[in-house]
């Protein structure tokens, strides 16, 4: 058994096969090998069972390493991502050969083993951009993404939750659309003091993933009072040490 690395789905290339030793000793090498005579030549693609003949394949001894083949790769060896085994035995002639391939799909391929900078690995963010904000004016705004797009035209709907009571403040409201994937409501009754929760629902245009977005108001009263309380405690500090300095 031996794990022989990545290969580039849907494109043929290259695999080298070995060692085939000899069934007598297990350790003298087998240089007459092929693939027409075998007893078995075939692959096992990911997720089945069955095999696929690869008798009438090539494969051929690599000079100066004795016991070492190269195998064609064809096309159709590689249509289905995951591992695939080729399964090689001859019984009169050698130990089983087995040798195992991770098919991946081209991106990844070409991001792991291409040139620097020529290519990299194409990737998308899951339900990580949309969101919810809360603003002291009582504001609630919603940013929305379809696929990492903007979505607009969508019918939005919030949910907003009293944190300290564990009750609905808003029940499915209706929030407008701004433009660019915004949508906001005017949350009349908002309170600075209090912490409020909000999940919006973005309507079955989008996905589960990007059709709920989750914010929180934090508490912006008490930040509010810590921003003055500091501010203050500068002023304060500030008189004594212009008083002290004058002082001396």
């Amino acid at each position: 058994m031996s794990f022989q690395g990545y290969l580039k789905a849907d494109t043929q290339v290259y695999a080298i096969i070995g060692p085939a030793v000899a069934v007598a000793d297990g350790f003298t090498p087998v240089t007459n090998l092929t693939l027409s005579a075998a007893d078995e030549a075939e692959i096992i693609k990911h997720n089945t069972g069955a095999v696929t003949s690869i008798s009438g394949g090539t494969m051929s001894a690599i000079s100066s390493a004795d016991g070492y083949y190269k195998l064609t790769m064809l096309t159709s060896y590689l249509t289905t991502e995951g591992m695939l085994t080729v399964l090689i035995n001859d019984d009169s002639k050698c130990l089983p050969l087995r040798s195992d391939f991770m098919i991946v799909n081209a991106n990844v391929y070409n991001s792991l083993f291409a040139a620097a900078g020529t290519d990299y690995l194409t990737v998308a963010a899951t339900g990580n951009n949309n969101s919810i904000s809360f603003y002291p004016s009582g504001y609630i705004v919603a940013y929305f993404v379809n696929s990492g797009v903007p979505a607009t035209g969508l019918t939005v709907t919030v949910d907003v939750y009293n944190i300290t009571t564990a009750l609905l403040a808003l029940d499915g409201v209706t929030m407008s659309e701004i433009g660019g994937g915004l949508y906001s409501y005017n949350f009349s009754g908002f309170d600075n003091d209090k912490i409020y929760a909000a999940v919006a629902d973005g309507s079955a245009t989008l996905g589960n993933y990007d059709r709920y977005p989750v914010g929180y108001s934090g508490n912006i009263g008490t930040i509010n009072k810590s921003k003055t309380a500091l501010d203050n405690m500068y002023l304060n500090i500030r008189d004594l040490t212009t008083k002290f300095v004058r002082s001396k």
